[in-house]
């Protein structure tokens, strides 16, 4: 039997501020989902929610204990004393990873040179590398990614693409937030669009394809509305 995720009316408050409201999706194993939209609308909450680094003030969330997860998230404070290396022990040592995965992830991402380097050194998109490695520490069916194309190099933005194809070929579910629309579009089954932390809409892929990307981006705007 196939496996699901469900969520229902799920919501966050922060304070006075509703991060997110009334979310609700079924998204079946194996689906690559795209959230996409204005800063600010949500998507970030979602993946954390999902990941467990929130608690839903409302709604529900079903199906995740079915799942082996791994997250990205868009940011991570790091202490100047932190290799990238060190830090990677220490996500396998949580994650009980084999130890030899450090190594090969860290070339995986271009950082073998960089191992033994403080981390507060690292450029955004080497640490974007760097977070996207930990994702790859054990062998997660459920894998979340906030941002993942966030400053990286055109080389490495290939490499992602390779990546997101990979993924898709193992029949790994992928939830991934991004500005990049196109990437979206083209590596995602679904997209969910987010304006003001509500979902505004749920749409397939395919009938984005069609659509040449000054068109695409013209939709999207249609969807989220203008700034506020």
């Amino acid at each position: 039997m196939n496996r699901s995720i469900e969520l229902k009316d799920l919501g966050k408050v922060y304070g006075r501020k509703t991060a997110l409201e009334g979310a609700s999706a079924v998204w079946d194993e194996g689906s690559v989902i795209a959230l996409v939209g204005a800063n600010g609308g949500g998507k970030s909450t979602l993946l954390k929610l999902l990941s467990g680094i929130l608690v839903p003030d409302a709604g529900s969330i079903s199906g995740l204990d079915k799942f082996e997860v791994a997250s990205m998230p868009d940011r991570l404070s790091f202490s100047r004393g932190w290799t990238a290396e060190a830090w990677l022990r220490l996500v396998a040592t949580w994650k009980k990873a084999p130890r030899s995965r450090v190594r090969t992830v860290l070339d995986d991402a271009g950082l073998a040179t960089e191992a033994a380097k403080s981390v507060a050194t690292f450029s955004q998109g080497m640490l974007r590398r760097l977070l996207y490695a930990q994702t790859r520490l054990t062998d997660a069916d459920l894998v979340l990614l906030d941002e993942p194309e966030g400053g990286l190099d055109p080389q490495w933005v290939v490499r992602l693409e390779a990546e997101m194809d990979r993924l898709r070929s193992e029949g790994r579910t992928v939830i991934f937030s991004t500005h990049w629309l196109d990437l979206a579009v083209e590596k995602a089954d679904q997209l969910m669009v987010f304006s003001q932390g509500r979902v505004v809409a749920q749409q397939t892929t395919e009938e984005w394809k069609s659509l040449d990307p000054p068109a695409r981006r013209q939709r999207l705007v249609g969807l989220i509305g203008t700034p506020t």
